[in-house]
């Protein structure tokens, strides 16, 4: 969740139009609001980390007791692909080294 401030930074620069990275570099969630982005999505990662991060398919702790995974990536992956339409393949498009 440190990662929501940085999340609102970036949607900061996408409002005010400020790019001058020469390349882009993202981890964990941080690859997430990088994808946003470069999609120029302002408000997309905040939407993930409010709406999907705390839901109950992505982070469930009788899960993580009986043995399976705390958190789930795939899911929130594929549910946030899905709900936010964020497109991975348009970065790729943005003519700048990732």
């Amino acid at each position: 969740m440190r990662s929501v401030f940085s999340a609102g930074l970036l949607d900061g620069f996408i409002d005010s139009s400020f790019d001058p990275f020469d390349f882009y570099i993202g981890v964990s969630a941080g690859a997430y609001n990088l994808t946003a982005y470069l999609n120029r999505s302002p408000g997309t990662s905040l939407c993930i980390f409010e709406q999907f991060a705390t839901n109950r398919k992505f982070i469930n702790f009788w899960r993580f007791l009986r043995g399976g995974h705390l958190i789930d990536l795939d899911w929130l992956e594929s549910y946030a692909f899905d709900n936010q339409r964020i497109a991975p393949h348009t970065v790729c498009r943005s003519g700048k080294p990732l």
